[in-house]
């Protein structure tokens, strides 16, 4: 039936019953009930993008389009006298049976979909994602009690998630397992998704599209460890490794430069070291870079590097996509991190292996604000 046809036009024997909004219950039930349920799903997720106003547009807009048919089709408001009395029941079964339909849908997309309670979220034993065998200064040792900047950032947030209970420090051996991990099952043998990822984490529009970010809680910047002590900027290097998934790599390749790709910075470390490969630098960032080199045996750091800043980053702590309330109560954390331990943290654990505070064009390591949370897709990114 045509919802703008009237349902009793005028017959053979005089003018017909004029319908009755009973008789458009069939389909006005369910319309309303969805809108309501719409109007109530954008209230409650207020980080899906739409304002109040925007919100309280729909059923206005919808009122004006029903009130619209139901003149097309002549619906009296009052009941003609003219109409007998009928029960009406397979329309009222009708309406009932499509909007229990329609709310059983809504729940099941609404829950599918909706953000989970932070604090349940981050409950019990959280699982870390991270670089094994860890960076020197950062997370060496993470799960047998080492030390490290990205450990002190984790027990910060442990510390602040009252229904935390410890760590679990889940071995990360790429940047595609790192951003697989916190999206599902991950690896070849479909293990358990992660919490969170805190490993010197660059924050990068591309990984945004896959992830979520709260921080920063470090800057730093990109360099190169080259054994050429005349080299002043990245036009003075001729040959790098890298380790797969750097944010360098294709910048590098576009410049000219030869580059070598490895699993790891250690991996890179280990060709540097070697002698093997006259001319190769490593390039990822330069805390890295600095406390690396400085936690190597004495016989090794007799070939100290010299270290070529390039460009700068920004380390956050990788969640999981459209996650908005996790990245405000995960921020809240950092910030209190940042006014209270970061000072006290980095002088025990990267100050000690010589990294300085100031970066070399200027400015703190320290970050003086985090970035807004990025509001949530009305689906999945």
């Amino acid at each position: 039936m045509d919802l703008l046809t009237p349902s009793a036009p005028t017959g053979a024997d005089g003018p017909q019953p004029r319908p009755t909004l009973r008789d458009e219950i069939f389909w006005l039930v369910p319309i309303t009930l969805t809108l309501l349920g719409m109007v109530i799903f954008l209230f409650l997720n207020r980080g899906i993008g739409p304002d109040i106003a925007a919100i309280l547009t729909l059923p206005v807009e919808a009122a004006g389009v029903i009130v619209a048919i139901l003149g097309a089709r002549g619906v009296s408001l009052a009941r003609d006298p003219r109409r007998p009395r009928a029960p009406g029941r397979k329309r009222w079964w009708v309406a009932a049976v499509l909007s229990v339909l329609l709310a059983g849908l809504s729940v099941v997309v609404y829950r599918k979909h909706r953000e989970p309670d932070p604090y349940a979220y981050l409950s019990g034993t959280i699982r870390i994602g991270y670089v094994e065998p860890g960076y020197p200064g950062w997370s060496t040792g993470a799960n047998t009690g080492g030390q490290g900047f990205d450990l002190s950032v984790a027990n910060a947030i442990l510390d602040y998630f009252p229904r935390a209970t410890g760590i679990e420090w889940v071995p990360l051996d790429s940047l595609e397992h790192r951003l697989e991990a916190l999206e599902g099952p991950w690896g070849p043998s479909r293990l358990a998704p992660v919490h969170l990822v805190i490993n010197n984490l660059s924050i990068t529009e591309a990984r945004r599209q896959r992830i979520d970010f709260a921080g920063p809680y470090y800057r730093d910047e990109e360099g190169f460890a080259t054994p050429d002590r005349t080299a002043r900027s990245i036009h003075d290097i001729r040959k790098v490794c890298v380790p797969k998934g750097s944010t360098s790599e294709d910048r590098l390749k576009k410049l000219g430069i030869r580059v070598v790709v490895d699993i790891s910075v250690q991996a890179c470390f280990q060709r540097f070291f070697s002698g093997q490969e006259a001319g190769l630098s490593v390039s990822t960032d330069i805390s890295i870079l600095q406390a690396y080199v400085a936690a190597q045996p004495a016989e090794k750091r007799r070939e100290v590097p010299h270290f070529v800043p390039v460009g700068g980053e920004q380390y956050g702590i990788g969640l999981p996509n459209n996650r908005p309330k996790l990245c405000e109560r995960v921020n809240e954390a950092l910030q209190k991190f940042l006014d209270i331990n970061w000072g006290i943290e980095f002088d025990q654990t990267l100050g000690r292996l010589g990294v300085n505070r100031t970066l070399s064009g200027g400015g703190s390591r320290q970050p003086t604000e985090l970035a807004p949370c990025e509001p949530a897709g009305s689906w999945l990114k």
